[in-house]
């Protein structure tokens, strides 16, 4: 399929969450809104005008469309098919860090609307997304109908994509784990993570779809925050012996979230002594 254009008139529906994901869009006149559909009520995502690309995450990936599209008012599209993307990714060094970079600033923008409306549940569509485009990435991660990348390093691209804390990352990923989308397995130097490249997103999606209820409650549990003196009463004991556990190792180091301009501050004042100044 060569590319080509195509003509959509206002609120005229491009393509529907769900549906085969096999080309990509470029729009080169009109706007069009990137939706999904949540509790019967229509959530726009994005908003795209002349230049703006979607479509792409799909595309290359191969898997279905993970929301809707819609144009806005008349509106023409250049139409890029899979293959024709494959080949500009391999041939192509510019326009390849333009299409990954759109991609990545996608499942960013779509991730942290997720997470802030959604309950936290969605941070594990973003994931899924993002592991199978850093297997696309590094082709030999991948073997026969699996892709196996280590869990460290991918962690911490996914956090710096994304815009979370590696903590809360190492989260959505045991999360992913218990509902059998991945494996998290020790290696010999480092762990690592493995899935089914075909099939990690749409099957994150469904679960997403069908048990958002259910899980929805555990995943907002482990994203919520609370100081240390509610948390102190909330157990019964005292806020030394909270900070004690932890000082200690008793407690890990992802049960608490640091405000990072604040310990600066402190630390700029006060030195970097493990003692403190009498």
């Amino acid at each position: 399929m060569k590319p080509q254009t195509r003509s959509f008139s206002g609120d005229q529906i491009i393509f529907n969450q769900g549906d085969p994901g096999d080309v990509a869009y470029v729009i080169l006149r009109g706007a069009v809104d990137i939706f999904t559909v949540a509790r019967d009520k229509r959530i726009v995502l994005e908003s795209l005008s002349e230049g703006g690309c979607f479509g792409e995450m799909s595309a290359i990936a191969g898997d279905v469309r993970s929301a809707s599209a819609m144009a806005k008012g008349s509106t023409e599209l250049y139409v890029v098919d899979n293959s024709t993307l494959q080949q500009l990714l391999r041939q192509s060094e510019p326009i390849a860090r333009a299409v990954v970079h759109s991609l990545i600033e996608r499942v960013k923008r779509l991730t942290q609307k997720n997470v802030d409306e959604t309950l936290g549940i969605d941070p594990m569509i973003g994931v899924a997304n993002l592991l199978i485009l850093f297997g696309k990435l590094n082709p030999k991660s991948v073997q026969g109908e699996q892709t196996q990348l280590p869990y460290e390093r991918t962690v911490e691209g996914i956090a710096s994509i994304i815009g979370m804390l590696p903590a809360r990352v190492r989260v959505v990923t045991r999360r992913m784990q218990d509902l059998n989308l991945l494996t998290i397995f020790a290696g010999g130097r480092e762990s690592g993570i493995r899935f089914r490249h075909a099939e990690i997103a749409q099957n994150t999606a469904s679960i997403v779809r069908t048990l958002e209820g259910t899980i929805g409650g555990r995943m907002k549990a482990e994203f919520e925050l609370i100081e240390i003196e509610p948390l102190a009463a909330l157990l019964g004991v005292d806020r030394s012996t909270i900070l004690q556990r932890l000082a200690s190792g008793e407690l890990p180091d992802d049960v608490f979230l640091i405000r990072k301009s604040a310990a600066e501050a402190y630390f700029q004042e006060h030195g970097k002594s493990t003692v403190p100044s009498s």
